[in-house]
């Protein structure tokens, strides 16, 4: 492929990542509004973020064994069109349960698009340039959390919760296009992946504990995170169109934080992730007293 084409596939990517940033991260601004459209609690409404992550853990694993024998274009092709269909689903959704169903098709969808996106962008550059290829499309990611998500919030918030999630399926479209445009045909994977091979990863405790850290960093963070909003409505006392700029905030800090914590992790990735979860564990801890008062809350966000 010429470099203008790599250029175009990475942006591809890009596109793609962007996509399921947004999707991701912007439960936390709608949920207020599915609570009030659908009559169900807020805790209830949290769901939406249960559903996408079930479908990211469990339909995803599957679908990477059902599809591992399949060329990777027409994989990451039809994992987009599902990721589209679930976000339109959720766009016309006449009941809160079409909504779970929307977001959790489209967390299995999610998975597939992460894994094979890396793959495919390493697969496009030189061995020298793998890191900065990922690093690209992972910056559709950072944009979604910094600008995309909020954005999507402030529209939930003045005009209608449907809007944002009718714009990721036109995203995940233009992605499915582009990717179908650019990328490069490939032959299909002879070898399938073993389910008996999978599930022995299992018994190794090293990888248990690996995932442990992982699910309880990350849990107990997107936890409060999915709930962010009516916290700081009902508790902060903060007027729910200032609620987007707050998660400005948030975003551009995950960016800086994913930039400088990555730069310390190549020389030793073990103590900064230890030192990383100690702080993120003492601000969660920090939160719950802070969350009263505007100031010290927003600093601790």
């Amino acid at each position: 492929m010429s470099k203008s084409k790599i250029k175009f596939a990475l942006f591809a990517m890009a596109t793609t990542f962007f996509a399921v940033g947004v999707t991701e991260f912007i439960s936390v601004g709608v949920l207020p509004s599915v609570s009030a459209e659908f009559h169900v609690s807020t805790s209830t409404a949290g769901l939406i973020t249960t559903l996408y992550a079930l479908g990211v853990a469990v339909g995803a694993p599957i679908l990477t064994l059902l599809t591992s024998g399949f060329a990777k274009k027409k994989v990451i092709i039809g994992a987009l069109i599902v990721f589209s269909l679930g976000h339109l689903l959720i766009t016309f959704a006449p009941t809160f349960i079409t909504v779970l169903i929307g977001r959790f098709i489209a967390g299995a969808a999610h998975g597939l698009l992460f894994a094979l996106s890396s793959i495919i962008a390493a697969e496009l550059v030189g061995p020298s340039k793998q890191a900065s290829a990922i690093a690209f499309i992972f910056s559709g990611f950072t944009i979604a959390t910094a600008i995309g998500a909020p954005l999507g919030t402030s529209i939930s918030t003045f005009i209608s919760w449907r809007i944002p999630f009718l714009a990721i399926t036109i995203l995940g479209l233009l992605a499915l296009v582009m990717n179908i445009i650019v990328l490069p045909k490939d032959k299909a994977n002879n070898t399938k992946v073993n389910l008996g091979a999978q599930l022995h990863i299992f018994t190794q405790p090293h990888i248990l504990l690996t995932l442990l850290v992982t699910i309880l960093g990350y849990g107990g963070t997107f936890a409060t995170f999915t709930y962010l909003s009516p916290i700081l409505e009902r508790v902060t006392m903060v007027k729910s169109e200032y609620i987007s700029i707050i998660l400005v905030i948030y975003g551009i800090a995950i960016a800086i934080g994913n930039s400088i914590g990555g730069k310390f992790g190549d020389s030793n990735p073990v103590t900064v992730l230890f030192m990383i979860f100690i702080i993120q564990g003492l601000a969660l801890i920090a939160f719950y007293f802070t969350t009263p008062y505007f100031i010290p809350a927003i600093i601790n966000i």
